[in-house]
C-alpha cells in the first residue's frame, strides 16, 4: 500500500502540490487508475471560523495561509492494491481505501471503503461487493499483489478466469501449498 507517494519503481506518474489551496493532484498514465485522481490532503477548516470564505486560498491577498500544524489531521489516506479508481474521483483526507475496491468516475469518497467493494456517487456509496466474502477473503489471504512477476506472469490465467469456484478452488489449493 502506498499513503500519499507513489513508489519509485511504479506507474509514470506526474504529482502537483498546491499548499494555499491543499490540494495535490496525482496525473498516472495507467489504463486502469484514469487520468486524474484528486486528494484532498489537509482541508481549510471552516467550520471553526466565525465565516467560511476561503481568503487564504485566493491569489492577491497578503495574508499567509495558516501553519499545517494549525490544521485538522484526518489521517494518512491509503490505498489498497488492485484498486481501481474512476476519472475525476475525490478521495478525502484519511480514508482507507482496501484492496481489490473499484471507484466510480467522479465520485466523492469520505469514509473507508471495504476491500473488493464497489462504491460510486456523491457521497460515494456502496453499489456491491465484487465477489463471495468467502472468494474476498481468499483473494486478502493470496496477495497475489505481493508475488513476483514471474508469478503473476503464471498466475494471470487463473486470476482472470470467470469460474469463480474454480479460481477458489485454486487459491486454497495454493494456500495450502505455502503451509
Amino acid at each position: 500500500m502506498w499513503t500519499g507517494v507513489l513508489p519509485s519503481h511504479s506507474l509514470p506518474y506526474r504529482i502537483e502540490y498546491d499548499i494555499r489551496r491543499c490540494l495535490c493532484r496525482y496525473s498516472i498514465s495507467h489504463p486502469i487508475i484514469s487520468s486524474v485522481v484528486a486528494l484532498l490532503l489537509k482541508p481549510l477548516r471552516l467550520n471553526a471560523a466565525r465565516i467560511s470564505f476561503p481568503f487564504y486560498t485566493l491569489e492577491g491577498w497578503d495574508m499567509k495561509p495558516p501553519a499545517a500544524s494549525d490544521m485538522p489531521l484526518k489521517g494518512d489516506t491509503v490505498i489498497g492494491n488492485d484498486v481501481w479508481i474512476g476519472q475525476n474521483a475525490v478521495i478525502l483526507p484519511g480514508v482507507h481505501i482496501g484492496d481489490g475496491a473499484i471507484i466510480g468516475a467522479n465520485s466523492i469518497v469520505g469514509s473507508d471503503v471495504s476491500p473488493y467493494t464497489i462504491v460510486v456517487g456523491n457521497p460515494a456509496t456502496e453499489i456491491r461487493k465484487r465477489f463471495d466474502d468467502e472468494l474476498i477473503q481468499l483473494l486478502l489471504d493470496f496477495k497475489w499483489w505481493d508475488k513476483s512477476v514471474g508469478e503473476i506472469n503464471q498466475l494471470i490465467p487463473l486470476l482472470t478466469c470467470g469460474n469463480l469456484e474454480k479460481v477458489k478452488a485454486e487459491i486454497i489449493e495454493r494456500l495450502h501449498e505455502k503451509v
